[in-house]
């Protein structure tokens, strides 16, 4: 036999082996989840059921499973097999008091022109959410019951959702929030309250101030004590929020910080559990205090927490207000220009109970909207010290 006819034989011989190897059983990648079916239908449920179609066909593949086979699996089976067991039972009250606390603002998710026609005032917001398509992102309901990761809502509370800014504009929900959503969806999304008992009831039976009257100078600070304590008289460890009855005279961050804004008389509470101290008198007189300065002080403040994505920044603007401005524009959109949603000055220099911006920033129910930084936290009465004692000494462009 020639040399050539040898390789022809060899590279035939080759191809066919390979050939053969093609031909053998091929690996299976399960197919990505149909996004159009993650709402599960009309009823919000995930869909355990594969697309009968999908892998018809399919060599080296059994049968599909009958539908009985591949269902949901019962909710009163217990544990899962991989060890875990069933979502739950959450309170969907607490779900509302998330929702009206963080976003049912008006001008976000609240109001008569509620953001992207989702309003999540009290009455409406589970029947809005519950098995509802998303308009921002097609193929997704916004909460789809039982799915977080199919549940659009979820999605936009998370970090650089894929449309639009995290939720809520200008911050984010703390742990314990966003955990309390997440576990409803889970749990199938009720909008009744279940039989658990839930936890149990708190040791706080009441909460100890000092007495008193609290006596401040105009743009003076303090900070009250509050003491959650049992039946015994023991403490007890709880967090303690406090509340000014009118923060325009009185301004409280929620941590027990104080600072005087207007002259006059109010009262301070500590609850901590539900529990409410007695009331804590607050009298502010007039004073003179060094004013802030704008450039140096109370502009960079608004930056770091008013221009941020989502809130008073280029192409969001609410109240026609932007603090991604130079300083200069700045201070002339908030002491040369009225508000927008009331007949008053932004600032009126000389007079922070006076200014829109000093009621938006104080007051937990403000006339219009909500208290401003908007699902964030109250400013620090230092920050806050900043901004009185600013418009106090005139407001002036320094």
């Amino acid at each position: 036999m020639t040399s050539t006819s040898t390789r022809l034989i060899c590279l035939a011989a080759l191809y066919a082996l390979c050939a053969g190897c093609e031909e053998g059983p091929p690996t299976f990648d399960p197919p990505a989840p149909d996004p159009a079916r993650v709402d599960g239908g009309a009823t919000g449920q995930p869909d355990a059921m594969p697309d009968e179609t999908a892998d018809a066909g399919a060599p080296g593949r059994d049968a599909m499973p009958d539908r009985e086979a591949d269902a949901m699996p019962d909710p009163d089976a217990g544990p899962a097999p991989d060890g875990g067991s069933e979502p739950g039972c959450v309170d969907p009250g607490e779900v509302i008091a998330v929702f009206a606390t963080r976003c049912a603002f008006a001008g976000c998710h609240g109001g008569g022109s509620a953001s992207g026609g989702l309003s999540l005032d009290r009455a409406g917001a589970f029947d809005a959410l519950i098995g509802q398509a998303s308009s921002q992102q097609p193929g997704m309901l916004r909460v789809a019951a039982g799915d977080v990761a199919g549940s659009y809502l979820a999605v936009k509370l998370d970090p650089d959702p894929p449309v639009g800014s995290q939720m809520p504009l200008g911050g984010m929900l703390d742990g314990g929030e966003r955990a309390l959503i997440d576990a409803w969806i889970a749990a199938g999304a009720p909008t009744e309250a279940c039989d658990d008992p839930g936890p149990d009831p708190s040791d706080v039976a009441r909460v100890e101030v000092d007495d008193g009257v609290v006596r401040l100078g105009f743009g003076e600070v303090t900070r009250l004590v509050a003491r959650p304590v049992d039946a015994d008289g023991a403490p007890v460890e709880a967090p303690v929020v406090w509340r000014s009855d009118n923060g325009i005279i009185a301004y409280s961050d929620h941590t027990g910080g104080v600072l005087g804004v207007g002259t006059g008389e109010t009262t301070l509470r500590a609850v901590a559990d539900g529990i409410e101290s007695a009331p804590v008198p607050v009298v502010v007189v007039d004073a003179t205090p060094p004013g802030a300065s704008f450039f140096g002080e109370v502009d960079p403040m608004f930056r770091q927490r008013c221009a941020v994505p989502g809130c008073h920044v280029d192409d969001i603007e609410p109240g026609d207000l932007r603090f991604d401005r130079d300083p200069d524009r700045m201070w002339e959109e908030l002491v040369e220009d009225d508000a927008e949603q009331v007949d008053r000055p932004r600032v009126r220099p000389g007079s922070p109970a006076g200014s829109y911006l000093v009621q938006k920033l104080a007051l937990d129910r403000p006339e219009v909207g909500g208290r401003m930084p908007l699902g964030q936290p109250p400013l620090a009465v230092g920050d806050m010290q900043r901004i009185v004692t600013w418009i106090k000494a005139g407001a002036p462009a320094n």
